[in-house]
């Protein structure tokens, strides 16, 4: 077997383990178990590593497992517009806590001498920083399900988190787009012409330059729409989300069921850096309808998911959204 072979197979294997390591950690938070018990039963040893550590926090950067919260990302992304444009670094990545003040340069002329003043398309000088913030979530199951260590425990674990995250991510990430006076249009459901004209009209607005990374976010009910609607081939969109005029398009729960919103995502900044995992069996929650209930007197148990990321816009036209109406 060649080097690279193995390395490849190597390189499999750690991925497994760290795409594994976060509903092991759950697990474990969630049963008031330890890092010997997840060895016990066979965990990967990365989440033993972690839950050997004293962390009150549930830090896996702190811990050392940035690599888990990465895989996290990448499988959380099916459920969550932000993190599949974390995953696929649709944003552009930049330092926490740093002015990011940049500059884009025209051609310099043929010839040109020292000191002779040289011209910018743009400059921008304001230093916007991007810094760290939180959104959390609580993932409830029975104790039975928690103790579930064979496939389909793990999956449906799993499941819960990278759904649960994914929707708290996505709703805050549009709370921080909303202050940037999005480009409105509307457009009549029943209407393809008026609706295709409206996401035409959405794109025009945003592609400004070349090199940009373009991405439709659409809340269920749009999509649903627009996958009857083929524009001549260029919109094909589905339950799993699509294309609109070669664009990529995801679907999202944190927009309103007539919602769509196009993203200029390498105009804005962004990232994860980390998560973290905590104990929540004494919580009381309460339910859509108002009613209260103890988790611990219901035999239920939660964890509850702190995703720590930046998102800082870094041009003030980064979002159109399309309305639909009745």
């Amino acid at each position: 077997m060649s080097n690279q072979r193995m390395a490849d197979i190597a390189a499999l294997s750690r991925r497994v383990e760290d795409a594994a390591t976060v509903g092991w950690i759950a697990r474990a938070k969630a049963m008031g178990a330890g890092a010997d018990y997840v060895a016990e039963m066979g965990g990967p040893s990365r989440a033993v590593d972690v839950l050997s550590k004293a962390l009150s926090t549930g830090s896996l950067a702190e811990a050392g497992a940035g690599t888990a919260v990465t895989a996290f990302i990448e499988n959380a992304a099916r459920s969550s517009a932000f993190l599949a444009m974390v995953a696929e670094r649709s944003f552009r990545r930049a330092p926490f806590d740093t002015p990011l003040i940049h500059s884009g340069s025209l051609p310099l002329p043929e010839g040109r001498s020292e000191g002779q003043m040289i011209q910018v398309a743009e400059l921008e000088l304001e230093g916007a920083k991007l810094k760290a913030q939180s959104v959390g979530t609580i993932v409830i199951a029975n104790d039975e399900a928690w103790s579930r260590i064979d496939g389909p425990g793990q999956s449906f674990i799993n499941g819960l988190l990278q759904a649960a995250v994914g929707k708290a991510a996505d709703a805050r990430m549009f709370e921080a787009l909303a202050g940037t006076t999005p480009i409105a249009f509307t457009a009549a459901e029943g209407n393809q012409a008026a609706l295709t004209a409206a996401l035409r009209s959405a794109m025009k607005a945003l592609l400004l330059k070349s090199g940009q990374s373009l991405r439709w976010v659409l809340s269920p009910a749009a999509a649903a729409t627009l996958s009857t609607i083929s524009a001549d081939g260029r919109i094909s969109v589905g339950p799993s989300g699509g294309t609109i005029f070669d664009i990529p398009a995801y679907l999202t729960e944190a927009l309103e069921p007539g919602e769509m919103a196009l993203i200029a995502a390498s105009e804005i900044a962004a990232d994860v850096i980390d998560l973290s995992i905590m104990r929540a069996r004494s919580a009381t929650v309460q339910l859509p309808g108002g009613e209260q209930i103890s988790l611990f007197q219901s035999n239920m148990t939660g964890v509850r998911a702190v995703l720590s990321f930046g998102l800082e816009p870094l041009a003030d036209a980064v979002m159109a959204r399309v309305t639909l109406t009745e």
